[in-house]
């Protein structure tokens, strides 16, 4: 390729600095022996930022490409992208308030989407396949997230199609810590003394992918009603997490809220998930050897697909899950878990399914810095179930069950990470699990790897 590239830039002593650049670009490939033109492109970029008032920190970046494809001998259809950046970091009420926002933009064509999975070892998936209808033929509606690893996983691969779209990708991720006035854990006021030992942490983030020119639609994040016929993709999870006496070593309280919300279209159809989670931990720690963690959630999880019918549900649970440690010494920790779960599909048209799981444990940790860590964890989970007429091989009940089965079920596993020489480690992994009426399911991997 040929490129010819001019740069303005400020002095990099003012406050506020800035610089922009065009650049002329020729590519060339080899047709017939020869080198041949194969594309065209002009950029020009520009941006800039610096500190306002001590407390606002602003970069903005700004980017248009125009590309000929259509000038060589295999021609292609010629595209203009533009992508713009904004960071704005700012405190407030001396450094209490922490703000960090980061909107991204940009324009291109877009190839639609269909996916298909394709296996992989275990431990490396992110989904298993349930055969719901028994045919032994694999079919879409078939694969579900994995609860635990099986022996074969799968992994969801996106394929393009022949058909271009013009698209516009917005991202909004906005960071937010609050914490109480330093001050007040010295004040004589016990609801400043209360109240110091607060602090919030607050994260949201919108990924949008949509056709329509609307301004609003584009670059407003709170604006999410877009017509589906305009939308590619929309994801938006925000997570608040409240604490008290978040950074005492004796005793804390928190608070969470998740939302996560994500529809994408394929060229299949649309396909819907959501996740709605509230949840609250406790910890208490009783001596250096002894601490006790108490964690509460309710929540509901949903997925909903135009094309694939059979996945759609709706699941309300509630858990309770309580876990007392025990640690003699540095290099171990040994636990006792125990829970309780409770879950019913309350997706409209379901028959109301319900599930009850009951479990309790052992968990045990050996850690040497820098050279050894150990986990092994044992469990017995007793699962209460009333599905109806639903099978338990469909996506719902193995959603449901968490992958095991009504009755009792054991489940067993083992990490082991050693550190053999400079630049030589070993890791180890083993899980199994035994459902009533049912064979024991073993897995194991093995690695040695080299750092040179």
């Amino acid at each position: 390729y040929e490129e010819y590239k001019g740069t303005v830039k400020s002095n990099d002593s003012l406050k506020v600095k800035f610089y922009a650049d065009y650049a002329y670009r020729t590519d060339y490939e080899v047709y017939q022996s020869e080198f041949a033109v194969n594309s065209i492109s002009q950029t020009m970029q520009t941006g800039g930022g610096g500190t306002l008032k001590k407390n606002h920190e602003i970069n903005v970046l700004m980017t248009y490409r125009n590309l000929k494809n259509d000038v060589g001998p295999t021609p292609l259809p010629n595209e203009n992208n533009v992508t713009g950046r904004i960071d704005w970091n700012m405190s407030m009420f001396k450094r209490h308030i922490r703000s960090e926002v980061t909107m991204t933009t940009s324009t291109g064509r877009e190839l639609k989407q269909q996916y298909v999975f394709q296996a992989v070892g275990s431990g490396l998936g992110n989904y298993v396949w349930v055969d719901t209808n028994g045919d032994g033929i694999q079919q879409l509606n078939e694969f579900v997230e994995k609860k635990l690893n099986a022996p074969t996983e799968y992994i969801k691969v996106f394929l393009p199609t022949d058909q271009y779209i013009k698209a516009y990708s917005n991202t909004y991720n906005h960071r937010l810590d609050i914490t109480a006035p330093r001050a007040w854990k010295e004040s004589k006021s016990l609801v400043k003394k209360i109240g110091s030992r607060l602090s919030n942490i607050s994260l949201w983030t919108v990924n949008k992918k949509i056709t329509s020119e609307d301004f609003a639609n584009r670059f407003l994040p709170f604006n999410q009603n877009i017509a589906e016929s305009d939308l590619l993709s929309l994801q938006q999870v925000i997570r608040s997490t409240f604490f008290y006496n978040r950074s005492n070593p004796v005793y804390g309280v928190e608070g969470s809220i998740l939302l996560n919300n994500s529809k994408t279209f394929l060229n299949q159809g649309f396909e819907k998930k959501d996740q709605h989670e509230w949840n609250v931990a406790a910890r208490y720690n009783a001596s250096s050897y002894a601490a006790l963690r108490l964690t509460g959630t309710n929540g509901l999880k949903s997925t909903f697909s135009d094309f694939l019918a059979t996945r759609n549900y709706e699941i309300s649970y509630l858990q309770l899950k309580p876990e007392i440690s025990f640690q003699p010494k540095n290099t171990v920790r040994f636990s006792i878990l125990g829970g309780c779960t409770f879950k019913r599909n309350v997706f409209e048209g379901g028959s109301g399914e319900k599930v009850e799981l009951y479990d309790g444990g052992f968990e045990l940790k050996l850690n040497k810095l820098s050279q050894r860590n150990i986990t092994s964890t044992i469990k017995y989970i007793r699962i209460d179930a009333d599905f109806k007429d639903t099978p338990l091989s469909s996506p719902l009940g193995y959603e449901m069950l968490d992958a095991l089965l009504p009755g009792n079920n054991f489940t067993w596993n083992i990490s082991w990470q050693e550190k053999l020489a400079n630049g030589l480690q070993f890791s180890f992994s083993y899980e199994g699990r035994k459902s009533d009426g049912s064979k024991a399911v073993h897995i194991g991997r093995m690695q040695l790897s080299a750092l040179f």
